[in-house]
C-alpha cells in the first residue's frame, strides 16, 4: 500500500508537472485536467490527460490508466460526486506536498 501510495504520488505530481508545489503549478495543472472549461475535473479529462502525458514515452496500458484513473478519484474527489473541484484538488495537492 505504502509502495503504492508513492508510486501514485511520482505518477500524479509527473502528470500535473509539479516541481515547486506552489500553488501557482497546482492551478496550471487543474486547467490542464479541467479541459472543458467548467471547474471541475471529471473521469474523461483525467484519462485525456494521462493519454496526453504517456504519449510521448510510448503510453501506459488500459489496465494502468485505469488505476491511475481509480487512484486519482480516490484521492482527489473527497465528495465522491464524480468531479473534482478546484478546492479538493488543491486540499489533495497540499496532503501531497507534505508526504514529499
Amino acid at each position: 500500500e505504502a509502495s503504492s501510495s508513492r508510486q501514485f504520488t511520482a505518477d500524479f505530481t509527473a502528470a500535473c508537472n509539479i516541481r515547486t508545489y506552489s500553488d501557482e503549478e497546482f492551478r496550471a495543472a487543474f486547467r490542464a485536467f479541467d479541459k472543458s472549461g467548467d471547474g471541475k475535473i471529471d473521469v474523461a479529462e483525467v484519462a485525456g490527460l494521462i493519454r496526453r502525458v504517456t504519449k510521448s514515452y510510448g503510453g501506459i496500458s488500459e489496465a494502468e490508466e485505469a488505476q491511475f484513473v481509480e487512484a486519482f478519484m480516490k484521492r482527489c474527489d473527497a465528495n465522491q460526486d464524480g468531479h473534482v473541484t478546484w478546492p479538493e484538488f488543491h486540499a489533495a495537492l497540499r496532503e501531497i506536498a507534505e508526504e514529499v
